[in-house]
């Protein structure tokens, strides 16, 4: 990492700590268990978005009341966990506050930040990252132990950790998209323009280009789509601006049919939403509240 790439990243990371200090400090109870007389379920927007989504996927795969009994013990070691990291924030800006301070002061002036100061920062920024990945390995060691309380049928129904980062690198080489056939109809629409020679000197290449956002260059499929991805290329390029208008529309789902990539074979649940119902902020809250109401199966 660069001088000035790593320069940000450690402003950022001073930031986050400091922003955190001040919402304790506005707040002693942010950090705790629901005080007596406050409601365990939030008013916040997005808090209300993480509960809807929670009790979807509860919803989805119909948990037995023994079954979230289990993901609330899960949700609430992580639970215990987070505030363990809140609180090293806070006392990490506490403690370490005024070479935070000098750190910050000299870059935001464009200045070398003293070497004293700054050895305290990075020993004291170390220390909170390396508490917020032992955060994020809980939250995934929570889901795992979650997906292995399902019964095969509910497995069957859910992503595995895997998969999701197959899906997860392939949507950062389609450039964010989730849709291969979004991606391809975009390019499609683009390699239209070329001109007759600029296309037959750059097709192939673009073919292998669109190949590897999708399937990867490792995959053994990648010849094959390859392949298919120039016979679509020459299909639409042969079509009137006519055709290809009105087909347009229809060629997301075409691309995906012609990939041999079937919405049916889709989970209806992602690993994202799994983690989400044991390693959320508001898993415990939610989870609490099902338990109460009596489980999540279908009525």
């Amino acid at each position: 990492m660069g001088r000035r790439s790593w320069a940000f990243a450690m402003l950022a990371a001073l930031a986050a700590i400091a922003l955190v200090a001040s919402l304790a400090a506005a707040d002693t109870g942010t950090f705790g268990a629901p005080q007596a007389g406050q409601t365990a379920m939030s008013s916040d927007p997005s808090d209300l978005a993480q509960e809807v989504e929670i009790m979807m996927t509860v919803r989805e795969l119909q948990l037995t009341p023994e079954q979230i009994s289990g993901a609330l013990a899960l949700a609430q070691r992580v639970e215990q966990q987070r505030q363990a990291v809140e609180e090293l924030r806070e006392q990490t800006w506490q403690e370490h506050q005024d070479a935070f301070e000098a750190v910050i002061e000299a870059w935001m002036a464009g200045n070398e930040a003293p070497s004293g100061p700054q050895r305290v920062a990075n020993r004291a920024v170390e220390e909170v990252r390396s508490a917020e990945q032992q955060l994020s390995s809980a939250r995934i060691s929570a889901a795992q132990q979650f997906v292995s309380s399902l019964s095969e049928n509910q497995r069957a129904m859910v992503e595995t950790q895997q998969a999701a980062a197959e899906r997860e690198a392939r949507r950062q080489r389609l450039g964010g998209m989730e849709s291969v056939g979004a991606f391809v109809a975009a390019e499609l629409d683009a390699i239209r323009d070329l001109m007759p020679d600029e296309y037959q000197m750059l097709a192939e290449a673009e073919a292998q280009r669109m190949a590897w956002a999708i399937v990867g260059a490792d995959s053994p499929n990648f010849d094959a789509v390859a392949a298919t991805l120039l016979n679509i290329m020459d299909q639409v390029r042969a079509w009137t601006s006519q055709q290809y208008q009105s087909q347009r529309p229809r060629i997301p789902q075409m691309v995906e049919n012609a990939l041999g990539m079937s919405p049916a074979a889709q989970r209806p649940v992602r690993w994202d939403e799994v983690v989400q119902v044991v390693g959320s902020q508001r898993s415990v809250a939610v989870l609490q509240e099902l338990s109460a109401a009596g489980g999540g199966e279908a009525q």
